[in-house]
C-alpha cells in the first residue's frame, strides 16, 4: 500500500510540473500580456503589477522543476500558489467580475474565472498538500517513471481539451 500511496504522489507531481511549466513559461515569455491579465484583476497596485508578472512565472517554473526533482519544497509551493489562484478568482467572483480570463493558459483560449475554476484550483493544492505527506520511492527508476506518466497524463488531458475548442465539422 505504501508503494502504491508513493507511486501515486509521483504521479500527481507529474501532472503538478506539467502544469506548472506549462503555465510559467508563456507568462515569462509574453510578460505584458500576463501583465495586462494580473492588472485585470484589480487585486495589486499598479507599481506592483510588472514586478509579479516577472516574478510570478518564475515561482511557476521552479516550482514545476522542484516537484520534477520530487522536492516537498515544489508540492509545498504549488499548493500555496493554487490556494493564492483560487483567492484571486474568489474576490473578483465576490466582486461578480466573471469575465476575467484565470490567466492560467497565456496564450490559449483562456477559461473565464468561475466557482469551478477555484474549485478546481483548491482540490489541485489539495493534492499538491498530499504529495508533501507521500512516502519517498527508494527506486530512482521508478520514480522517473511516475513522474513521466504524471506529466503524459497532464498532455492527454491538455489535448483533450483542446479537442474540445475545436470546430464540430472537425470533431466529427
Amino acid at each position: 500500500m505504501t508503494l502504491v500511496f508513493s507511486l501515486l504522489g509521483n504521479v500527481g507531481a507529474g501532472v503538478l510540473a506539467a502544469l506548472f511549466l506549462s503555465a510559467g513559461i508563456p507568462k515569462l515569455r509574453d510578460r505584458d500580456l500576463f501583465a495586462t491579465t494580473l492588472a485585470s484583476y484589480r487585486i495589486l497596485p499598479d507599481q506592483m503589477i510588472f514586478p509579479v508578472a516577472t516574478f510570478l512565472p518564475i515561482a511557476e517554473i521552479l516550482t514545476g522543476i522542484f516537484l520534477c526533482l520530487d522536492l516537498k519544497i515544489g508540492a509545498l509551493s504549488a499548493a500555496f500558489l493554487l490556494i493564492v489562484f483560487a483567492m484571486a478568482m474568489g474576490i473578483n467572483l465576490a466582486r461578480g467580475r466573471t469575465d476575467l480570463s484565470c490567466g492560467c493558459m497565456p496564450g490559449a483560449a483562456s477559461a473565464h474565472i468561475s466557482a469551478r475554476s477555484i474549485i478546481v484550483n483548491l482540490l489541485l493544492s489539495l493534492a499538491a498538500v498530499t504529495i508533501i505527506y507521500a512516502p519517498s520511492i527508494a527506486s530512482i527508476s521508478l520514480k522517473i517513471q511516475a513522474i513521466l506518466t504524471g506529466i503524459c497524463f497532464y498532455a492527454l488531458w491538455l489535448a483533450a481539451m483542446r479537442l474540445k475548442t475545436l470546430p464540430k465539422e472537425i470533431q466529427s
